[in-house]
């Protein structure tokens, strides 16, 4: 909770203080002047993420500094993360690194952070990230042609899943295993896991209409048991 308020303290002085300089500059001056080790990794993240959107980037230098940038300020996230143990955002610091090398095809690097993400979320037995760091795993392994260690990682990846009944993992893992099966030119396995993908994206949809009307209805129904207590209320006041 005291990390939180400091980071809405100091977040509302950028806003305030600095809106007028580019925001980076300005998380920059806020680290510049602060003691706090959390606070500087999780404003070194805010940093990142501002240039993990270059992929929707056309110029191709212009797509390089948001890489590098995006990689600077995620280690400089994590040396601050790894200062106060917060595993979480080790975790996730790992994860970005891994995409961004992976996105600059440099897989030994890509392939050495993510192995640290699956590493940390197996030491807190998280489930769901050691199911999506694994996915993660197994495309790189894919991209430089490892394709019987890719298919293990998939392996395990969905048996966690299923044990778990994780839809959207789940699902995630057999896109994982169209895209297998398409560069291993096994089209009859590659149907059947797309169809098999379908499936769970259509039940997840399903579950989620279904879950939308529950909450909808609860709240007519509250309004409902509302409005009478309100028109009981009222009849009793007018008999008395």
């Amino acid at each position: 909770m005291k990390k939180f308020i400091l980071l809405t303290i100091f977040t509302l002085g950028v806003t305030l203080s600095f809106a007028s300089t580019n925001p980076v500059d300005s998380l920059q001056k806020i680290i510049n002047d602060s003691a706090s080790d959390s606070l500087k990794a999780d404003l070194y993240n805010q940093m990142a993420n501002r240039y993990m959107n270059y992929g929707a980037l056309q110029d191709r230098s212009l797509k390089n500094m948001y890489q590098e940038n995006a990689l600077h300020y995620t280690l400089s996230a994590l040396h601050h993360y790894y200062k106060v143990d917060d595993t979480v955002g080790m975790r996730r610091s790992y994860e970005r690194l891994a995409v961004v090398y992976h996105d600059q095809k440099k897989y030994t690097q890509a392939k050495w952070f993510i192995l640290q993400a699956n590493t940390l979320a197996r030491e807190k037995a998280d489930a769901t990230n050691i199911i999506n760091t694994l996915v993660k795993l197994a495309q790189i392994k894919m991209d430089i042609k490892d394709y019987n260690l890719a298919k293990g990682d998939l392996r395990e990846a969905l048996t966690l899943a299923s044990a778990n009944c994780f839809g959207k993992e789940q699902a995630d893992v057999m896109q994982a295993y169209v895209q297998y099966y398409t560069l291993t030119g096994q089209p009859l396995l590659k149907k059947t896991a797309a169809k098999r993908y379908a499936g769970l994206k259509d039940s997840m949809k399903r579950d989620s209409a279904v879950k939308q009307m529950a909450k909808l209805q609860t709240g007519k129904k509250f309004y409902t048991v509302s409005n009478r207590r309100d028109q009981n209320t009222r009849q009793t006041s007018v008999s008395l």
